[in-house]
């Protein structure tokens, strides 16, 4: 999908789209995506992904459960007020309704999630992230990794340790996301002012297992939000896409009045 919309950014408007794909590997797309407007005017903006945790039974039940929680808060009453207390209590939420729907049948009980959401309120914009997924900003021609990777060998980077071993299965190990515990942390990232000319990309893991970030700033600089979805998946399914993948872009646009 694709769509250009009112912002509170003089002489831009926003346009962005999404996009996901099964892959050539995996037997079901386990990804979710979510572009919803609301607000006085339609003027804020909510961006959502989600992955269903690799190796869970029902992941991609999981994430769509995920998506529709996140969406039902922000249409219930987060079209107002902050929003990084907003997306924070929606993500809060939605670990609560994965863990009652993986409590209230068997074949689901080990089901979880990935997500990250990006909510655009009037020149700003506030990401929200659990899990591997990612969101990143490209501004004034340059790309920035806004979210850290929940991950065993992330936590191992970030202590300073020799990187996890690869035979042990454990460098994707996901060491926090929607389902695990009814004890959720969510980080929470607050941005400057928005300008004409930024984007923001939100996509699953599936994406950065084979472009690499300078790829991605580069379908950023020459593409409209749309084509660069496509030409993103395009490119992973080329590199063999041995994952389930997700695109979600929003790019503010200038405008000629």
């Amino acid at each position: 999908m694709s769509e250009a919309l009112a912002t509170a950014i003089p002489r831009a408007q926003l346009v962005w789209a999404g996009r996901s794909d099964q892959g050539l590997v995996r037997k079901r797309n386990e990804d979710s995506f979510g572009l919803f407007a609301g607000g006085a005017g339609k003027t804020r903006h909510l961006l959502v992904v989600a992955d269903g945790v690799g190796g869970s039974a029902a992941g991609d039940v999981a994430s769509r459960i995920a998506v529709a929680a996140i969406q039902m808060a922000f249409q219930a009453g987060g079209e107002n007020g902050q929003p990084g207390p907003i997306l924070e209590a929606a993500l809060r939420g939605a670990n609560v309704a994965v863990l009652a729907a993986a409590a209230a049948e068997p074949r689901l009980k080990t089901m979880a999630t990935t997500c990250t959401a990006a909510l655009l309120a009037g020149r700003r914009f506030t990401i929200a992230h659990v899990g591997d997924s990612r969101a990143y900003l490209r501004r004034r021609g340059v790309l920035r990794r806004l979210t850290c990777d929940h991950t065993v060998a992330e936590d191992f980077r970030v202590r300073g340790l020799a990187p996890a071993p690869e035979g042990a299965g454990l460098r994707q190990v996901i060491t926090r996301c929607l389902g695990m515990s009814e004890t959720l942390a969510v980080d929470l990232v607050t941005s400057e002012p928005l300008a004409p000319g930024d984007a923001l990309l939100l996509c699953t893991d599936g994406l950065g297992r084979c472009v690499s970030d300078e790829e991605i700033d580069e379908f950023l600089r020459v593409a409209q939000p749309a084509a660069a979805c496509g030409l993103l998946i395009d490119l992973v399914r080329r590199r063999g896409a041995p994952d389930n993948v997700t695109v979600a872009i929003a790019a503010i646009v200038p405008t000629r009045n």
